[in-house]
């Protein structure tokens, strides 16, 4: 091999680490795996997090619930008389369907940044 080609990795030089300790790019399967995890985080907080705080009646929870991004660009989806049915029974903020869509782009391009942020790092 040359000097600058990415070849396969000296057993001897992780021989003393145990293999839960291997960098996510030794380990085999550590970067599938790493992409799993992520999956998993994204999903909770798309469809199990929103869903399971929207029926507590903690005044916290009620003011940030429009801004999670499903509740949001869901908006969209709405006519007027759903939204102002919706925001009648929420005493969280009532956005309009395109407020509702800017905060979902809005998740998006934080989401697209820190994505960036951990590729250029090698995290990701």
């Amino acid at each position: 091999m040359t000097g600058g080609s990415a070849g396969p990795v000296d057993p001897s030089a992780t021989a003393a680490l145990p293999r839960g300790h291997l960098p996510a790019r030794v380990r085999p399967g550590g970067a599938a795996q790493a992409q799993r995890r992520a999956l998993t985080a994204v999903i909770a907080l798309l469809l199990v997090v929103e869903n399971v705080l929207m029926p507590v009646p903690v005044r916290a929870i009620q003011v940030i619930s429009p801004f999670l991004p499903s509740t949001a660009g869901r908006r969209v989806l709405f006519d007027e008389e759903m939204i102002s049915a919706i925001d009648a029974a929420n005493g969280g903020a009532h956005l309009t369907a395109w407020q509702g869509f800017g905060v979902l782009l809005a998740w998006v391009v934080a989401l697209l940044g820190l994505a960036a942020v951990l590729v250029r790092r090698g995290d990701a």
